[in-house]
């Protein structure tokens, strides 16, 4: 179950997170929203002061031969040859900055059509008053040239008149977002400051918090550990201090077997048959107690070994049960696996044990073991380590098998599902196999219907 502060946490940072983002995106929206209102307010100042240059050199054009007419001195003509080479260039950037304006871009298509005439008529003036023809169209002339003008003045008043309302609009909206943005950034940053802060006090308290689980949980480890050292030497007292008591008590009912036997009726003999019975049963429990806690405390190294090699040489040492009961071990090809081969080889003596154990009257015991690779995600949802891949080893039999209800009871250790009469043992061997999957950190799975044998899954985690 996960940690409900942490979740809390998750959950801060990520708000934290949402509100810096956002806040971040508006302010730079707005960044960007006040710098085109100042990139706008520079074009209308560019594009007024072009006009005005327009204006300027118009009127210098004019005055020029003005000038020219009265004096017929050419070097008037020279404020002429530069407006009319600079005007062309000028409208031209002028209407790349109104470019986006329809409304500008006509009025700048008219205007230049104006001053090109109007630049005409000056030329063709120049060009009368040298050929001394010049009087008698004066007239006519200059009323062109005026309406030409005029002309020229209305559409720039219009163009000037139209960029200086846009002046003051983009001002003004530049303004206002200019005045927003230390507010907005002041907002940001207290925000932000504001969850920090709140997610330090949390993550403090998690600290303490987790600081005091330690301390806890050391000393839960300190009574886990006392407890375990008490452990080993009650296991150790019963696998070893009580070897001897037993002993003993088998030892005297074999005197009082083969001594007293003649003062002895039967009952007295089954007794102390049955003493003698019960003693080596129980000496036989202190000894698989004993390999029990060496299991535990194991200090055996791992070793690449060949894992049919082993299986193969515990079916040898079955070779006379194997025989008598005229069964058939199959073993398929198996891996090579960095385990404990001790612990790994009395495993398999135990799965192997079992099958002929509790093999059905009347039907030769047959076991099947093989190995394949298999993902965590193929042994069902409920499986706790799905993104692991396994050395999947199963041993099936088709002996008496057991129901399910039992799986998980029968690797208790002297859990036994069958009266001593009816199966002969002592109830360890699957609590002595789980135990050895456990020092591989594997699993073992069981499966079984009652009459139609069992099959046990044993899962080696590759890594």
């Amino acid at each position: 179950m996960k940690n409900p502060s942490f979740i809390y946490l998750l959950i801060g940072f990520i708000l934290t997170l949402t509100v810096l983002i956002f806040f971040t995106i508006s302010s730079y929206e707005r960044l960007n929203t006040m710098i085109s209102y100042s990139d706008q307010v520079e074009k209308t100042f560019r594009v007024m002061n072009k006009m005005e240059g327009l204006n300027s050199l118009m009127k210098e054009a004019e005055t020029a031969v003005r000038g020219y007419i009265i004096t017929r001195d050419s070097i008037y003509l020279e404020p002429l040859t530069i407006a009319k080479n600079e005007i062309p260039a000028t409208f031209e950037e002028v209407k790349k900055l109104v470019a986006d304006n329809d409304v500008q871009r006509t009025r700048m298509g008219l205007i230049q059509n104006a001053a090109r005439m109007r630049i005409q008529v000056l030329e063709s003036s120049v060009h009368m008053v040298n050929a001394e023809a010049y009087d008698s169209v004066k007239n006519d002339h200059m009323m062109q040239g005026r309406n030409l003008m005029e002309s020229f003045k209305l559409g720039m008043n219009k163009m000037m008149e139209y960029e200086q309302k846009q002046l003051v609009d983009n001002y003004q909206q530049k303004d206002i977002y200019q005045r927003m943005a230390p507010t907005m950034f002041r907002w940001v940053f207290g925000l932000v400051g504001l969850a920090f802060l709140i997610l330090f006090i949390l993550l403090l308290r998690e600290f303490f918090k987790r600081l005091k689980y330690q301390e806890e949980l050391q000393l839960q480890l300190m009574a886990l550990k006392q407890s375990h050292a008490e452990l080993t030497q009650l296991a150790f007292a019963a696998s070893h201090d009580l070897q001897e008591p037993v002993r003993k008590i088998r030892t005297f009912s074999d005197r009082l077997i083969y001594k007293q036997k003649e003062k002895l009726d039967e009952d007295g003999k089954k007794i102390l048959q049955r003493i003698d019975v019960s003693a080596r049963r129980l000496q036989g429990m202190l000894e698989d107690v004993s390999g029990y806690m060496n299991l535990i405390d194991s200090r055996e190294e791992k070793k690449l070994v060949s894992v049919k090699k082993i299986i193969e040489e515990v079916r040898d040492n079955f070779r006379d049960s194997i025989s008598q009961k005229n069964a058939m071990i199959t073993i398929g090809n198996m891996p090579e696996l960095w385990v404990y081969p001790a612990q790994v080889r009395s495993m398999f003596r135990a799965f192997i044990d079992n099958a002929l154990k509790y093999s059905k009257t009347g039907q030769s015991p047959a076991i099947i073991i093989y190995s394949e690779q298999i993902e965590g995600r193929r042994l069902g949802n409920t499986f706790p380590h799905l993104d692991k891949t396994y050395t999947a080893i199963t041993i099936k039999d088709n002996g008496i098998g057991f129901d399910n209800e039992f799986r998980d009871k029968i690797f208790q250790i002297f859990r036994r599902l069958h009266t001593q009469e009816s199966f002969s043992g002592k109830g360890i061997g699957l609590a002595i196999c789980q135990r050895v999957m456990a020092n591989h950190n594997g699993v073992i799975l069981a499966d079984a219907k009652p009459g139609e044998g069992a099959t046990f899954t044993l899962l080696f985690p590759r890594d």
